[in-house]
């Protein structure tokens, strides 16, 4: 009997410039942070990732489509990771929101990645095991960032 495929996928977003009207300032470092991870993650020694899609500066809706596809197709047996550099943004009601290269401060709700969309994603992937890296601001909100701890030692 063989052992299940355990794939390793991951899509890796990157926010680092923004629209003139967006009222967001433009960021050094997340074009470069995904590109380093990215590396590390495709590392047949470290990482050992099989499906790595990085998303740098693209508008909300395709990253929303690349995220949800990746993690809609995903097995039970896969490890999938989501990560994400660049602002975020809380809205008036203190909900968490991911920028993208479209995204227009004053319309967070149809111009970037909502949270909750993307924790959505995630609750009904059918992947066990799913890491999640936020590196932006406001990504300790009292939001709801909580997940099953899972046996990541397991995929070893």
């Amino acid at each position: 009997m063989t052992a299940p495929s355990r794939r390793r996928l991951a899509v890796l977003v990157a926010a680092s410039t923004f629209e003139p009207n967006s009222k967001l300032r433009q960021l050094r470092c997340p074009t470069a942070d995904i590109a380093r991870l990215e590396e590390l993650l495709r590392n047949p020694e470290i990482g050992r990732f099989g499906v790595v899609t990085p998303l740098d500066n693209r508008p909300h809706h395709e990253c929303l489509l690349i995220i949800e596809q990746l993690f809609a197709n995903a097995t039970p047996d896969d490890l999938v990771l989501f990560y994400y550099s660049g602002h975020g943004l809380l809205d008036t009601r203190n909900s968490l929101h991911f920028a993208c290269s479209n995204t227009d401060r004053r319309y967070l709700a149809s111009t970037s990645i909502p949270w909750m969309i993307v924790q959505n994603i995630l609750d009904r992937s059918r992947a066990r095991q799913k890491i999640l890296i936020l590196d932006c601001c406001n990504s300790g909100t009292n939001e709801g960032l909580t997940f099953a701890k899972g046996d990541v030692e397991s995929q070893a």
